[in-house]
């Protein structure tokens, strides 16, 4: 069996390689969180566009689920700002 930290690799080595910088974990969580986002803003535009839809046609859809998918949107449109609000705030302080 090989010395040393890791499979031979000294500790310095070892966090060459596998340590990220400390600037990259706010830039990596920045970008989950623009993923988010945009996830967020999808869900948004698909339930605006269902909603609108079945206002437009009416009926017992519309009596059924019209306000209750406007709320939903209300719902996914704060998502989608809370994570544009993040990605913003680690986005400066990453840089």
């Amino acid at each position: 069996m090989q010395g040393g930290f890791c499979g031979g690799m000294s500790r310095a080595e070892y966090c060459e390689w596998f340590c990220p910088s400390p600037g990259a974990i706010p830039a990596l969580m920045a970008v989950f969180a623009i993923i988010l986002m945009v996830i967020g803003m999808v869900a948004t535009l698909a339930i605006l566009a269902t909603g609108i839809y079945s206002m437009v046609r009416g009926g017992e859809f519309n009596d059924r689920w019209g306000n209750r998918l406007m709320r939903y949107r209300i719902v996914a449109q704060g998502f989608a700002l809370a994570m544009f609000a993040l990605g913003l705030m680690l986005l400066r302080n990453g840089s």
